[in-house]
């Protein structure tokens, strides 16, 4: 273990609870079929504390896996505490209601009857006994915790829910007991922790998860937060897990515009304030930077959620100094985060095809060693080349360019997204650890199928921009020039497609100081984008002064610029511009499948070659068939 990483790996003590290292599974809501083996994959990973999520106190919450209204649900819950514990972690379990944000059938609940920003539902408003009732179900949640084997309870009062509608002016406007200055409205999280005390030894951790702010108006303050925590630590409350923003608003789930450690300066705030350890959670994407955190004093335990979807093996690795071989989270939210959205029932990852299940351990040997050649080095064929590799098929990669990557070389170019450079980096040094041949500056044609003589060949020849029938197009550019560096461009650009690669070339122009026009044939900026994403780059956008005209067609380029546009009220006539960039997709390079058809033994198409998509597609694709063949 490298000496940087020494407090990361240090013990903590919370009371007679001791975590092997300060590292925690944050958790999540996911679309999970097999929850045991998900989380059991993760405390198999090394980290010192798994959370398990939304233990419901909601009766009619009937799609949620994991209940805790009533002792019936206990033997299911200790089989999980014991899953596990078999892998040497220490397990809690959120204790959860969703009050207002409930998508459940019956009628939400509520500090008031004020309208969820999120469902749209008008909420009850609870009364006293109501409130009494809730704060004896959330202490036998506690109580029901301790009784199945787990080692901690944590009361859920974030991101919006419950606990925190109470704690927040913006949603509690009850003029009893539970309602007025930032102590009463805190006293039915009090009242929690009090009566779970009574239910519970002193010595069973009770953790209580609290937005360092909500980040609208009306919400918590930090020095809100930092009241709620000393207020929680004199009720009993032996931790304190810091996380922030409230469910429709999107600084809730950070994304790669978001800054790193987003909440980290807010946790030592509150640290300073109590004597019970904090965890922090919240875009924190950098072990080195968690380890530094930890040694400085700002908290005790990092909480890490879609970096552990992306490689649970990240403490083990870290533990053992490969910090090189952890594989990065894009922060992308475009497989875990837009697929819970779309309530899909699928959890994928952009970089993690296998969220479930530990595919480096379950990658088998292939019973019949094959020769394959892959075509091409961006991320189908780069991962196909990986995993086929992995299984002991003697694997050649070949690459037209002289460097591998790709389209996502050019993702990684605008503002912001460092993040697909370091994974593509850990792409390729995965690919050369596993003896893949790579050969570039190689066109591959079918005489080289002959000279190869291979058993398997996968095309992952990637895509080429598509250009629209338009008159003039000649005259104008396209975005993976501006990205390649290859196009010079003036101080006024128009770019033509509002999806992700034209919202991000008008981020990386505006940053440069051009006045920049996306024009859309839809009405509808970005919809290829996940929505946390999206509204990031729509407010970056819209500070650098990025001009959005949607239901706008191009219909001619001239020579000087000059473009015709069909827009809502008719054509018109535009001659502001320097230069005309097109974001109008792109097209499938798959030329080479006709003539290798007849002549391979075995051919497979992957990633853009088979059909333009994201990075999530290409990379599972390329795990798919290296698996497959």
């Amino acid at each position: 273990m490298k000496n940087e990483l020494k407090a990361l790996f240090n013990p903590l003590h919370i009371g007679p609870l001791t975590l092997k290292n300060r590292l925690v599974f944050s958790a999540m809501g996911q679309n999970v079929k097999n929850w045991a083996e998900f989380l059991s994959i993760r405390a198999k990973g090394g980290v010192g504390l798994v959370m398990v999520p939304s233990g419901m106190i909601m009766r009619d919450a009937a799609d949620q896996i994991f209940h805790i209204h009533a002792d019936k649900f206990i033997p299911g819950l200790a089989e999980i505490a014991q899953a596990l514990h078999a892998h040497g972690a220490k397990v809690g379990i959120q204790i959860h209601h969703q009050g207002r944000q409930s998508h459940f059938p019956d009628t939400p609940v509520a500090p008031s009857p004020i309208p969820c920003p999120v469902t749209r539902r008008m909420p009850r408003e609870l009364t006293r006994d109501e409130i009494l009732n809730l704060v004896e179900e959330y202490s036998d949640g506690v109580r029901r915790a301790r009784d199945a084997g787990f080692d901690m309870a944590e009361i859920h009062g974030a991101h919006g829910y419950l606990v925190n509608q109470f704690l927040a002016a913006r949603s509690n406007q009850r003029r009893d007991e539970y309602g007025g200055d930032a102590v009463k409205r805190a006293r039915f999280l009090v009242e929690i922790i009090s009566r779970s005390r009574d239910k519970v030894e002193s010595s069973f951790p009770i953790c209580c998860r609290i937005n360092a702010i909500d980040g609208i108006e009306g919400g918590l303050t930090i020095e809100d937060s930092k009241l709620t925590a000393r207020l929680a630590e004199q009720a009993g409350a032996s931790l304190i897990n810091v996380s922030g923003g409230v469910y429709g608003y999107p600084i809730t789930i950070p994304s790669l515009y978001s800054p790193p450690a987003i909440y980290a300066e807010y946790a030592a705030q509150i640290k300073e304030v109590i004597k019970i350890p904090v965890c922090v959670a919240g875009h924190i994407d950098d072990i080195q930077s968690a380890d530094r955190m930890v040694r400085d004093g700002k908290v005790d335990l990092i909480a890490l959620g879609r970096p552990l979807l992306t490689d649970p093996e990240l403490p083990n690795k870290a533990m053992r100094g490969e910090l090189h071989r952890i594989r990065p989270c894009l922060y992308c939210n475009n497989g875990c985060m837009a697929h819970l959205e779309a309530r899909s029932l699928a959890s994928p990852c952009t970089v993690n095809p296998w969220v479930e299940r530990a595919v480096l351990t379950d990658c088998a040997a292939a019973e019949i060693v094959k020769k394959v050649v892959i075509v091409g080095g961006g991320l189908a064929g780069l991962e196909a080349a990986r995993i086929a590799s992995l299984r002991g098929h003697k694997v050649n990669l070949y690459e037209k360019e002289n460097n591998l990557g790709g389209q996502w070389i050019l993702a990684a170019v605008p503002p912001s997204k460092d993040s697909f450079l370091r994974y593509l980096k850990w792409l390729i040094s995965e690919v050369e650890l596993a003896g893949v041949e790579i050969r570039l500056n190689r066109t591959f044609a079918v005489h080289d199928l002959r000279a190869e003589d291979p058993d398997t060949v996968i095309l992952a020849t990637g895509a080429f921009p598509a250009i629209p029938p338009v008159p003039g197009i000649e005259n104008a550019t396209t975005a993976w020039k501006v990205l390649q560096g290859k196009a010079q461009v003036g101080a006024n650009v128009l770019i033509v497609g509002g999806n992700a690669t034209g919202l991000e070339v008008a981020h990386l122009l505006a940053v440069q100081g051009k006045r920049v026009t996306v024009i859309e044939m839809t009405a509808r900026f970005g919809a290829d984008m996940p929505p946390t994403v999206r509204w990031h780059l729509r407010k970056l956008l819209d500070e650098h002064g990025v001009r959005l005209m949607p239901l706008v067609k191009l219909k001619e380029i001239g020579p000087d610029n000059d473009v015709s546009v069909e827009a809502k009220d008719g054509e018109e006539t535009w001659s502001e511009f320097s230069d005309v960039i097109l974001a109008t997709g792109v097209r499938s390079r798959n030329e080479l499948k006709a003539s290798l058809e007849s002549v391979a033994r075995e051919l497979y198409v992957i990633g853009d070659a088979k059909q333009p998509r994201s990075g999530l597609e290409a990379i599972a694709e390329g795990a798919e068939v290296g698996l497959l063949i």
